[in-house]
């Protein structure tokens, strides 16, 4: 009788316990250092859906206006944002994919890599930012250069996840024990599908080990040293041994759109994580799909300032 006593009161204290660990917000920071504006949308979609439960959220990244948007703190550093918009101010990642060519050339990708970081965490805003107190409880890393923002990690002594933004794009996966199998696996810069002949599989093949020699080189001897001169004399431990530390991945994908590959207990595809419920089409809208089934594109000057409004507005 007296032990079951125990028992019970030893379980209320661990009801009463959780849900006062549920009252608590956690301080989450978010960081996503990619070219274009479609990488903070998984970012803004969890960053709302946290904030509604009470969670503290900041963001980083190259686009002002996202986070707060999205309820969070806004970190957008000046060298960050410049060095973004003048770095993709040409780009055309569409058309290039349309015509069969790479989307960037690899040694842009690569240029873009350690320039980027070197962008942010110069700048004076980042610094200050650094030196500022602040404590995280975990850190949401953007899988696409994710490298420079394991400085991050290092720095506040957070465990950390990951969104893997790029569906199709698997070396994050891979970095953490995933299968990524090069025979049918089309090398994420090419215009390879996962139907190859053997030639094709031998290109990709040798594509993807080129490809991992030169993020061995680029994490060794550029972002490295970049981190060590940003985070102190101390520096930071080895980045190819703390981006197979990650947490937990969450994957912008789903099996029916990307590659079935079974994957380890620790991701998950959440892909459509932004998306909204759907809505009926208003007319407008459904007069402008229905007439333009069989264009590519449509450009600005071709819309009126009525239809272009009930686009935005949608």
């Amino acid at each position: 009788m007296k032990y079951s006593r125990i028992s019970t009161l030893f379980y209320l204290l661990m009801m009463f316990s959780d849900l006062l660990a549920g009252v608590n917000s956690d301080s989450i920071f978010m960081i996503t250092m990619g070219g274009t504006k479609s990488h903070t949308v998984p970012f803004a979609a969890l960053s709302r859906a946290l904030v509604a439960r009470g969670h503290n959220v900041t963001m980083l990244s190259a686009f002002p206006g996202v986070a707060e948007d999205a309820g969070a703190e806004e970190l957008c550093p000046d060298g960050l944002v410049e060095y973004v918009n003048d770095f993709t101010k040409d780009w055309d990642l569409l058309g290039s994919r349309m015509k069969g060519d790479p989307p960037i050339s690899p040694w842009k990708a690569l240029q873009y890599g350690y320039q980027v970081c070197e962008a942010t965490l110069s700048d004076p805003l980042t610094k200050h930012f650094l030196h500022s107190g602040r404590n995280f409880d975990l850190l949401l890393l953007d899988g696409a250069y994710s490298a420079c923002a394991l400085g991050f990690v290092h720095h506040f002594s957070a465990p950390y996840m990951l969104i893997n933004t790029v569906g199709l794009y698997l070396a994050p996966l891979a970095a953490l024990g995933n299968p990524e199998p090069f025979a049918i696996t089309p090398f994420f810069n090419s215009g390879y599908t996962e139907k190859m002949n053997v030639m094709q599989r031998m290109a990709n093949g040798a594509a993807h080990i080129f490809c991992r020699a030169m993020h061995w080189l680029l994490l060794t001897f550029t972002i490295q040293p970049i981190l060590n001169k940003a985070f102190g004399p101390s520096g930071v431990p080895s980045v190819l041994a703390m981006q197979r530390n990650a947490s937990f991945v969450l994957q912008n994908g789903h099996s029916s759109l990307t590659y079935s590959r079974a994957y380890l207990p620790h991701v998950a595809e959440v892909a459509c994580l932004h998306c909204r419920p759907p809505r009926p089409l208003t007319k407008v809208n459904y007069r402008l799909i229905a007439t333009s089934l069989w264009k590519l594109t449509i450009k600005r000057a071709d819309l009126s300032n009525c239809l272009l409004q009930s686009q935005l507005s949608y």
